[in-house]
């Protein structure tokens, strides 16, 4: 039994939805920045856009309860990255997180506004071109992985540590 299509039901807007490009997002078209280390960026693995949390808020009503959108927060801003044979971007970061906090007396104290910084990464597209820059805002490092040695290893790889931070905010613009 043949099957008698009539192309004139093609909706007319069908060529205004076709998308603008069908190259795909590659997870190596990247570039993090951060000036506050700058021995970080040569040598950066990865990096991630954070997911994020909306939490609801629930309003009693005689009824139904009523939801509604409560707050934002945000996943870690996560990197990995090389670490160079004088721990310079290492001690960056070990440095910066250092200075958060008073760890022997207070002539360590900074103000609190010293101790944030902005990132940005910048996505490539496939002609490996500034394509999206993600800024965020009021970053400072919360975690850093410790780097293990260890003399019966073979065949070494160069160290490869994590770090994430906490932001206040990030925004997408294309470029």
């Amino acid at each position: 039994m043949a099957l008698n299509y009539n192309f004139t039901d093609i909706p007319a807007d069908v060529l205004e939805r076709y998308p603008d490009s069908v190259n795909p997002l590659l997870p190596t078209y990247f570039r993090f920045t951060l000036a506050r280390i700058p021995n970080v960026m040569y040598f950066c693995q990865s990096a991630n856009i954070p997911g994020m949390n909306l939490s609801e808020v629930i309003m009693p009503n005689p009824f139904v309860p009523i939801k509604a959108p409560g707050k934002l927060d945000f996943d870690e801003l996560a990197i990995s990255f090389i670490v160079d044979e004088g721990l310079n971007n290492w001690l960056e970061i070990k440095n910066w997180m250092r200075s958060t906090t008073n760890v022997e007396d207070y002539t360590e104290f900074r103000p609190v506004n010293t101790h944030l910084s902005t990132a940005n990464l910048i996505i490539l597209n496939s002609a490996k071109q500034p394509k999206l820059n993600v800024t965020f805002e009021g970053v400072f490092p919360r975690n850093l992985t410790g780097i293990d040695f260890n003399s019966s290893i073979s065949e070494p790889d160069p160290f490869v540590v994590n770090c994430s931070f906490s932001f206040r905010s990030f925004n997408i613009e294309r470029l």
